[in-house]
């Protein structure tokens, strides 16, 4: 049922017509892996103190 799905959709828009709609999704988890990570290392660092303890 999917593959007859997937082939319709190829067949009467394109096979590029598959991704519509990736970037905003892509750049969704982007930004959100990027502060995550950010996030937890500033974390990190205040937890180890880091940050107050630098010469």
């Amino acid at each position: 049922m999917l593959t007859a799905t997937i082939r319709g959709i190829v067949k009467h828009e394109g096979f590029t017509s598959l991704y519509k709609g990736i970037w905003p999704a892509l750049l969704k988890e982007s930004t959100q892996t990027a502060l995550s990570f950010f996030f937890y290392e500033l974390a990190c660092d205040i937890l180890s103190g880091a940050l107050f303890n630098s010469k």
